[in-house]
């Protein structure tokens, strides 16, 4: 019998599980949320490092890390842009909630002791590497998203009780009420789902796949969280919510911006270096204010969040971006925050039911893939679109598309707003949101069209009119108008109608006739898709000679080779004036005032934008525009073979565009030129744009705001116009004075003058040329911003007496700080 020695085991049992402990401690990690104390909302970004090491992670865009530590007890430093650093001791791993007290803070001008400031050299490699990282540069790739938006007014403890008096108005109990609802649930929500491929550098294609809009059984149109901010930051300026900020990665961005290096620390094999930045003191260009992390892997901006840098904007917006290194090709963003705050007016104390509104979005990219291959013929004519399928997903759908679960909040909102919007018909009211991009207000079977209802020019006045189209309820392919309108100053009745048949709503392509027997101005020019309309390029208002036309047009209109947008016509009007003029071409008196003449024309117009993005939305192509300048060119001929009174052919261009110069500021420019040949009279010709009246006019863009309204006569013309925004000298809530430099010069020459009688004319041989200094925004009323400008006449066709040649107007514009 053996004897087995077993004094051992026990020795052997502690040393396995003395390792087993010691590897399982090892190899658990802390992990966790850090939020806000006050509301709980996740922290983003938050730098945690191991204290003692220059290792550590930061949290992602929802707030998580997760951190694997060398030994037990463990001390961590956090630290984020606007909250107290903080060090919390954990002596075994765990899964935890970590608060953060928020502090403010301003950033100062960068005090270097010695040498370079530590983050220029980092930002500089960041901006030499911009093309690389940009993922819109590289590879064609393709993604997916799910997003979503919240959108509604954020109750503050402050506000949570509001005590109300037995003198309190009944407006004061509905604001009670109010609040009380929106800490139950928001305004609405939405959520949506799309699918994007892009070729460099311009080919794209979103796809909304889904689409959920609170009180809306069928939304005919989508809202994605990524048109809120921009895609990346790698270009000089950044598109956030419609509003053009320099990039702190903007070429020579340390000469605007001070950067502050807070923080270095190794993730994996790679350097993070976390700078917070704010424009220079005294700045005030279109500045941001954040935090960005640089990966040292290419130097790229791995996390970033900004804000605008000016506090007493009436909009706040603050985005956050995070990225990854994907494929082992291209750094690409994976998630987006972005949050807008609109400021109410609160100066009427309890009137106000709240503070402000604000709109909270949140997006995941998704089963990224760069280096696809792609061909062009599967790209669509538009950028955007909503699929006919989209609003029609299951809510295991939607279930398995989020991230995370709908808050109380969200879900509760889905079922009051969607309860509230079928008693109230939200469906069929929202049809009027259409009526802003569209122009037409449904009501019943037809619509009314908004840009009859009312105008004005100095020839007739105050117009007043109705028209109306009958709608989709009807018929989809074809449609009937007709409007009526009167002028209160030349106290006459218009009226016209239409016959159009849509052919392809996707493709723009219709047809149609029509029939007018109202005014045109005098030598106007009718391009096809004219710009959008704005105060500042309504020419129209100083109109004081109009032509009465009576009489059709066929007219057909299609998009080509995607950039191209064109319209074929025919027409035949009879056409008179009612101003002193006699057309008599070799002293043979052919018309004069109140005689019809008839003009019958065949022609092309067209409007050519490179690279143009289009929105599909409410069911018709919307532009979102192009970096590219425009360019409209109509093409008109008439014979006496089709009936006209005049043999003559007129070609009319335009080109223009508005772009930022770093820099410089914001340069716009407008060349216009054109020539009638034949016979014809000065209805045929071109006016010069002339805007002066007398004493302060409304400022004109693109016009000569020194020269008074059918001053010049040209057969053949050629005008330039420049506008140099060099930016505002200061930002305060009601002022934001903006100055701007304007430049016009024009030239146009005129063959047989002597067969025009009877008006008064001059013609351009010599070179007209006017400049002018703009002070926009002194006052800011709410988005209205008021300004004053004054012009000066110079060179060959100046007024004698220099006093003349001054020009004052009143400018007037929206503004969005």
């Amino acid at each position: 019998m053996k004897i087995r020695n077993y004094s051992c085991i026990p020795k052997l049992l502690f040393l396995t599980v003395s390792l087993f402990t010691a590897h399982f401690g090892m190899s658990q990690s802390i992990s966790g949320y850090v939020l806000d104390s006050l509301d709980n909302k996740p922290i983003p970004f938050v730098n945690i490092i191991i204290d003692g090491t220059n290792h550590g992670t930061s949290s992602d865009i929802d707030g998580f890390f997760e951190i694997l530590p060398s030994g037990y007890p463990m001390k961590i430093k956090l630290h984020s842009l606007g909250y107290t650093d903080t060090t919390i001791t954990f002596s075994f791993p765990q899964t935890t909630t970590i608060k953060l007290l928020e502090k403010s803070i301003t950033l100062g001008e960068a005090v270097v002791v010695a040498g370079e400031n530590p983050a220029i050299p980092i930002i500089k490699k960041a901006i030499e590497n911009r093309k690389i990282n940009d993922p819109e540069k590289n590879y064609p790739f393709t993604y997916s998203t799910y997003s979503k938006m919240v959108f509604g007014p954020e109750i503050g403890h402050s506000q949570a009780n509001i005590i109300l008096s037995d003198t309190s108005s009944a407006f004061d109990s509905a604001s009670y009420a109010f609040r009380e609802a929106m800490k139950k649930h928001y305004f609405f929500i939405t959520e949506t789902v799309t699918e994007r491929k892009f070729i460099p550098p311009s080919t794209s294609f979103e796809n909304v796949t889904a689409n959920r809009v609170s009180g809306l059984e069928n939304p005919a149109f989508t809202m994605i969280a990524t048109e809120f901010q921009p895609f990346s930051y790698y270009s000089d300026y950044v598109d956030i919510i419609g509003l053009k900020y320099l990039s702190p990665l903007a070429r020579n961005s340390y000469n605007n911006y001070v950067f502050e290096l807070k923080d270095a620390f190794r993730e994996n094999n790679d350097t993070m270096y976390v700078i917070h930045f704010q424009p220079k003191k005294g700045s005030s260009f279109n500045g941001l204010k954040g935090s960005l992390t640089i990966n040292s892997h290419f130097y790229a901006i791995q996390n970033i969040q900004v804000t605008q840098a000016n506090p007493t904007s009436t909009m706040q917006v603050t985005v956050e971006q995070m990225s990854q290194f994907i494929d082992n090709k291209q750094w690409f963003p994976i998630q987006f925050n972005t949050h807008i705050v609109f400021k109410m007016d609160n100066t009427s104390s309890s009137a106000m039911a709240f503070d402000f509104i604000d709109a909270k979005g949140k997006t995941y990219i998704r089963n990224i893939k760069v280096g696809v291959e792609f061909s062009k013929k599967e790209f669509p004519n538009v950028d955007l679109q909503l699929d006919s399928e989209a609003n029609k997903q299951t809510s295991d759908f939607w279930t398995n598309q989020r991230k995370e679960p709908l808050s109380n909040k969200e879900e509760n909102t889905y079922t009051v707003v969607d309860s509230i919007g079928k008693e109230l018909k939200l469906d069929q009211k929202m049809k009027l949101a259409e009526a802003v991009v569209t122009g037409f207000v449904p009501i019943g079977p037809v619509s009314i069209e908004l840009n009859k209802l009312i105008d004005y020019n100095l020839y007739q006045g105050l117009r007043l009119g109705l028209g109306v189209r009958t709608n989709d309820k009807i018929s989809k392919v074809v449609s009937v108008g007709g409007y009526a309108a009167y002028g209160f100053n030349d106290v006459h009745w218009k009226y016209g109608g239409d016959l159009k048949f849509v052919i392809s709503r996707k493709n723009d392509i219709s047809a149609g006739v029509k029939y007018l027997n109202d005014l045109t101005p005098t030598a106007a020019v009718d391009y096809f898709k004219k710009e959008t309309f704005n105060l500042r390029s309504y020419s129209n208002l100083y109109i004081n000679k109009m032509d009465k036309i009576e009489g059709f047009e066929v007219y057909a209109t299609f998009r080509a080779l995607r950039d191209f947008q064109n319209q074929l016509f025919f027409n035949s009007y009879s056409q008179s004036y009612n101003y002193n003029y006699t057309y008599a071409p070799k002293n043979d008196t052919v018309l004069t005032s109140n005689n019809a003449f008839k003009r019958v024309e065949v022609g092309w117009s067209f409007r050519f934008g490179l690279k143009e993005k289009y929105m599909r939305n409410f069911n018709q192509n919307i532009s979102l525009g192009t970096k590219y300048p425009y360019l409209w060119v109509r093409f008109a001929a008439g014979n006496e073979v089709f009936g006209s009174d005049f043999n003559y052919e007129k070609i009319d261009a335009r080109v223009s565009k508005k772009f930022l110069i770093k820099g410089l500021g914001k340069l716009g420019f407008q060349v216009q030129g054109g020539t009638t040949t034949g016979e014809v009279p000065l209805n045929m010709f071109h006016f010069g744009n002339g805007m002066r009246i007398s004493g302060f006019n409304l400022y004109i863009e693109n016009a000569f705001n020194t020269m008074a309204p059918n001053e010049f006569v040209s057969q053949t013309y050629l005008s330039g116009f420049l506008h140099l925004n060099i930016g505002a000298i200061y930002k305060t809530q009601y002022s934001a004075p903006e100055i701007s430099l304007v430049t016009a010069a024009g030239w146009g020459t005129l063959d047989h003058k002597s067969d025009h009688r009877g008006m008064e004319f001059s013609t351009m041989e010599k070179g007209y040329y006017e400049s002018g200094l703009l002070l926009d925004n002194i006052i800011i009323l709410n988005t209205s911003g008021i300004g004053v400008g004054a012009f000066y006449r110079y060179g060959p066709y100046a007024f004698p007496n220099v006093a003349d040649n001054f020009g004052f107007s009143f400018t007037f514009m929206y503004v969005l700080q």
